[in-house]
């Protein structure tokens, strides 16, 4: 629309154009040509990622990853089409994909490296994942000499055609913005405004292409969130530090999932794509330990928040941001949703202290080396 690539999408890294300019291309100006090669695009990423997790269930684990495939071919359809309508499936596939490419017996820690880098390019908290896949004893240097190399090629072109101001414009713009209606911290003010409709608290579509709550207490919270995540990420690096303290590299995809749930959570902003974040690399431990029963626990958690996002958007969103009288129902269904991601979250926090203690990373260690035909100190 005649605008220029420093002011296209700038909540987003500028990287990202790259995923939705093709369909733009094809499409001109026929919105419905851009959606369904758009939604096409995405169906592609989402084979790619379903043969990987075949792939990497192959040999004498091949049963093993009907677990995963069940859990992401099921679980995608119970969010709705939002998956296929938003890039985030990139980055979440492509961290679960670097999860999976360190795993097992035939790791490729390059091709890793170089995903975590594309991950981060266009949504930048996968960069958080790189520490974690180096607490596997396997080529690291391999791992970060590829990751450097390709983020410094995708930052180098980005910073070359947008400018400095665009490729810091993603970090200007989340800490701009007030707080989304479907944030955790918003919560007990949607609830409180269900309740009296006629008070204080009101939405507001914003810049931010988001409804925002405004009223008493909003930026206090808008505050809380900001100050928790810096304590989610304090959190993160205090169960980095412990993994690593006690060789527990099985704690990898734990940190993983940990971390794409913890962010989501503590963010101002919740959007519904972002469930995708934690359900791709979830769907990546599930291959390598099927029958962990904390793993299946957020699994199923994860499938109804899914299933209560639908709902909440795109199904019944106009009444979650209008005050009829079906709002308090809405309100109600985000309450339980985001009390499930909570929980989901509290769950992989605890399954992470659980395997870097010293004897269960130890136990467990020689487990994940077992199955993968390893020796217990490998």
């Amino acid at each position: 629309h005649g605008g220029s690539l420093a002011t296209t999408l700038p909540e987003y890294p500028l990287p990202a154009v790259g995923i939705v300019l093709p369909q733009y291309l094809i499409a001109g100006e026929q919105i419905t040509t851009y959606l369904v090669t758009f939604f096409v695009s995405m169906l592609v990423v989402d084979a790619a990622f379903t043969w990987l997790l075949f792939r990497s269930g192959s040999g004498h684990r091949r049963h093993t990853a009907s677990t995963a495939l069940t859990f992401w071919l099921w679980w995608l359809p119970v969010l709705g089409p939002i998956v296929f309508l938003r890039f985030d499936l990139v980055p979440a596939c492509a961290t679960a994909a670097a999860l999976l490419l360190t795993a097992g017996r035939r790791t490729r820690p390059a091709i890793a490296g170089a995903a975590v880098a594309v991950g981060a390019a266009i949504k930048l908290w996968p960069v958080l994942i790189l520490p974690v896949l180096l607490l596997r004893a396997v080529r690291r240097r391999s791992l970060v000499l590829c990751f450097v190399v390709t983020g410094a090629v995708i930052g180098g072109a980005a910073l070359a055609l947008g400018g400095w101001d665009r490729l810091t414009s993603p970090l200007h713009w989340q800490s701009d913005r007030g707080l989304q209606i479907e944030s955790i911290v918003a919560t007990p003010f949607m609830v409180l405004r269900a309740l009296n409709p006629t008070g204080p608290w009101q939405e507001s579509y914003t810049r931010f292409k988001a409804y925002e709550l405004l009223g008493p207490g909003t930026q206090a919270g808008a505050a809380l969130a900001d100050a928790a995540l810096y304590v989610a990420i304090g959190v993160l690096a205090w169960l980095w530090w412990r993994a690593r303290r006690c060789g527990a590299g099985v704690a990898v995809p734990w940190l993983v999932v940990s971390t794409a749930l913890l962010l989501p959570i503590t963010d101002k902003a919740l959007s519904p794509q972002y469930l995708l974040w934690s359900a791709a690399p979830l769907a990546a431990l599930l291959v390598t330990h099927p029958h962990d029963r904390e793993a299946r626990t957020v699994a199923a958690t994860l499938a109804v928040a899914a299933a209560l996002t639908q709902v909440e958007y795109p199904l019944a969103y106009e009444s979650l941001v209008g005050s009829g009288p079906s709002a308090g129902t809405v309100t109600g269904i985000l309450l339980v949703r985001n009390l499930l991601l909570v929980a989901a979250a509290a769950l992989a926090v605890q399954k992470c202290l659980q395997v870097t203690g010293r004897r269960a990373a130890v136990v467990e260690q020689s487990d994940e080396a077992s199955r993968a035909g390893l020796p217990a100190d490998a």
